[in-house]
C-alpha cells in the first residue's frame, strides 16, 4: 500500500486523491483476506498493520479527503450495526415462533426495561464517580457538572 500511495502521490491531479482513498479500501480487505484464508493468520492483525505502517510511511495528497471519508464510513457502518443489532433483539425478545404473547410486549416486560435502564444509569454514574478523582487531574481535567453531563450522556455514538 506504501508503494501504490507513492505512485498516486501527484498533488495536481484531483482523479489521484479518489484513488489512494480506493486503494485504501482495497488494500485494506485484500490484506484481511489473504491473512485469513491463504495465510492462516489473523486478518484484523493483519490489517492493523497495515494501517499503521501506511499511518508511518505512506504519504497522503489530500488528508482531509481521506478522513472526510472514513468518518462517514465509520458513521453508515456504526448506524448499521445498531439498527441490525436492534433489530435481531427485537426478533428475539418478541419471538413469535415460541411463546403465547403473539409477539406483544405486556406490562412485565415493559417494567423489566425501565428497571434495566435505571440500574444500567446507576451503575454508569457510580462508575464516573468512582474515577472522577482521577479524571480530574488526568487529561482536560473534569470537574462535577462535566462529569454528570458525561455520565447521563454515555457514549451513543452514530446512534444517539
Amino acid at each position: 500500500l506504501v508503494i501504490l500511495m507513492h505512485l498516486l502521490d501527484r498533488k495536481l491531479y484531483a482523479e489521484e486523491n479518489v484513488m489512494q482513498v480506493t486503494a485504501t479500501i482495497a488494500v485494506a480487505y485484500l490484506t484481511y483476506y489473504v491473512a485469513e484464508v491463504v495465510a492462516g493468520t489473523s486478518g484484523i492483525i493483519a490489517t492493523l498493520a497495515l494501517g499503521w505502517f501506511t499511518k508511518s510511511f505512506a504519504s497522503v495528497n489530500d488528508t482531509k479527503l481521506m478522513d472526510n471519508f472514513w468518518v462517514l464510513v465509520e458513521n453508515i457502518l456504526n448506524t448499521l450495526l445498531f439498527t441490525l443489532g436492534g433489530a435481531v433483539w427485537g426478533t428475539i425478545i418478541a419471538n413469535t415462533d415460541n411463546n403465547d404473547r403473539g409477539g406483544h410486549f405486556i406490562g412485565s416486560d415493559w417494567g423489566y426495561l425501565f428497571l434495566l435502564f435505571v440500574l444500567l444509569n446507576v451503575i454508569r454514574f457510580t462508575l464516573f464517580f468512582l474515577f472522577y478523582p482521577i479524571t480530574r487531574r488526568l487529561g482536560l481535567k473534569t470537574n462535577i457538572p462535566e462529569t454528570i453531563f458525561i455520565s447521563f450522556a454515555g457514549l451513543r455514538g452514530a446512534v444517539g
